[in-house]
């Protein structure tokens, strides 16, 4: 089976404050290495029941440049950077994958729940799908699926993976 991981950080384990997501201060280092932890876990977790998976991580977050490639299992392929494309945090997607897996994922701009909740970037105050508000996960597992790409997981912030479920 062929696996498209999205991953962000702002969702992981212990995430709290913007300074633990920006490259420019201290507290970031920990938060990638945890983003990537996470990220290889599932990838082992895949690898260990389809040992053929063909696997590619999308490092979704910021720059695109916070997951350690070298921690990740033999044969995981890492996107990094960024396309232009309006697929934004699922670039390079297509009909070919069978599986849309999300990592790192938090509440979206105007929701409450979470400190870091936001929609796509900071500068907006929220984002409207039918006339509610939605989120980065939202936007892109109904992206994904215009490719007829099921979403399997949601990994991320409690409030987040409890009411998008």
């Amino acid at each position: 089976m062929k696996y498209y991981i999205s991953a962000d950080i702002e969702g992981v384990a212990g995430s709290l404050d913007w300074n633990e997501t920006d490259r420019s201060h201290g507290d970031y280092a920990k938060f990638a290495v945890e983003m990537t932890l996470e990220v290889a876990a599932l990838c082992e977790g895949i690898l260990s029941q389809d040992s053929k998976a063909d696997i590619l991580v999308h490092d979704a977050h910021d720059s695109g440049r916070n997951i350690d490639h070298r921690l990740l299992p033999e044969g995981v392929r890492l996107l990094r950077g960024w396309m232009g494309s309006p697929l934004s945090m699922i670039d390079d997607i297509d009909e070919t994958y069978d599986a849309l897996l999300f990592v790192g994922y938090h509440q979206g701009a105007g929701l409450s729940g979470n400190f870091l909740a936001h929609t796509m970037n900071t500068s907006l105050s929220e984002i409207r799908l039918n006339g509610k508000k939605t989120t980065e996960y939202q936007l892109h597992k109904l992206a994904a699926a215009c490719f007829g790409v099921p979403t399997v997981l949601l990994s991320g912030e409690k409030i987040c993976v409890v009411k998008l479920r």
